[in-house]
């Protein structure tokens, strides 16, 4: 507190905790000088708020079999609940929401059976307290996976492959 002369009043500052619990406080002021004497102000009302939460980064990879993996990392003073993952395409919303563990959420969705190939990402983190932040992450393209016979003619090579095609054609015909 800082006494101004001039005015013949104090200033000052308070900061409540941020893990504070969220509503409406009354405050007041009281004050005693060296003889004794005492003043006490009128009470006076602050709201504690809210604090949205801050998403730090957003990792996402492609990994074998199409399956998308994206791991959140945030920040909130309140602490984390949640964050939700929304791909859109134009004409069909997906939707997937997983509990943090303490800073990170990491989800690992199975896209093989989406014909779908290009989404939108968006990011929602939600805290304790309800409140939330969320942010467009940008396109991502979910490669096609090859079909199975495709990847089996390829490992085998030239010879292999036109050996298998052969039977197949066989078995095909009897």
């Amino acid at each position: 507190m800082e006494y101004v002369n001039a005015t013949g009043s104090w200033i000052g500052t308070y900061t409540p905790d941020a893990s504070a619990p969220l509503g409406v406080y009354s405050a007041y002021v009281w004050a005693s000088d060296n003889e004794g004497e005492e003043a006490i102000s009128e009470t006076f009302h602050f709201t504690v708020l809210n604090n949205p939460p801050t998403i730090t980064s957003i990792n996402v990879m492609i990994l074998e079999n199409s399956i998308l993996g994206v791991t959140v990392k945030a920040f909130d003073y309140e602490g984390l609940a949640n964050a939700s993952l929304c791909l859109y395409n134009g004409g069909k919303w997906l939707n997937f929401t997983k509990a943090f563990q303490d800073n990170d959420c990491s989800f690992e969705i199975d896209c093989s059976d989406l014909k779908e190939k290009e989404w939108k990402l968006f990011v929602t983190v939600v805290d304790k307290d309800h409140a939330e932040t969320s942010v467009y992450y940008g396109q991502i393209m979910i490669p096609s996976q090859p079909p199975a016979l495709m990847f089996i003619l390829t490992s085998l090579g030239g010879a292999g492959a036109l050996t298998l095609l052969v039977y197949l054609l066989h078995s095909k015909r009897s």
